[in-house]
């Protein structure tokens, strides 16, 4: 049975990745994420989360090796490509990110799971937004 640390590499290397480009796509440093991969820090909920959502992995094969990686796994979609929104989403978008309870939250959420706080304000944003929706 393989560990998490294992499943990591193999995801990454599934995405045809490198460890910088998988640290860059989780939004968190090349120390954190190469850490996680040998097995040296361990993986916490909410970033195992963050991956099971953005590549869609079953949490079950992640965290617990159950099943099996699926084989569309999403990796097609660079960071940070696609389109705007309309102008009265970025309007609620630039007013949510100015929002204090959204900004304390979204520090709370950098610290814990080592992100950059842009990053981690970006989470809360679309969380908000999903729940709107």
């Amino acid at each position: 049975m393989q560990d998490i640390a294992a499943r990591l590499k193999i995801l990454r290397r599934r995405l045809k990745l490198t460890q910088t480009g998988m640290a860059a796509r989780l939004g968190v440093s090349l120390s954190l994420y190469s850490k996680l991969e040998i097995g040296r820090n361990k993986l916490r909920p909410a970033l195992a989360k963050n991956i099971c959502r953005n590549f869609a992995v079953p949490e079950s094969w992640l965290l617990e090796g159950k099943g099996a990686l699926p084989e569309e796994i999403f990796a097609d979609i660079p960071p940070g490509k696609g389109t705007l929104p309309p102008v009265g989403q970025l309007e609620e978008i630039v007013r949510m990110a100015q929002n204090p309870q959204f900004r304390e939250l979204a520090q709370q959420i950098a610290d814990t799971m080592q992100l950059p706080f842009p990053r981690a304000l970006a989470i809360v944003i679309q969380e908000k937004l999903d729940q709107l929706s």
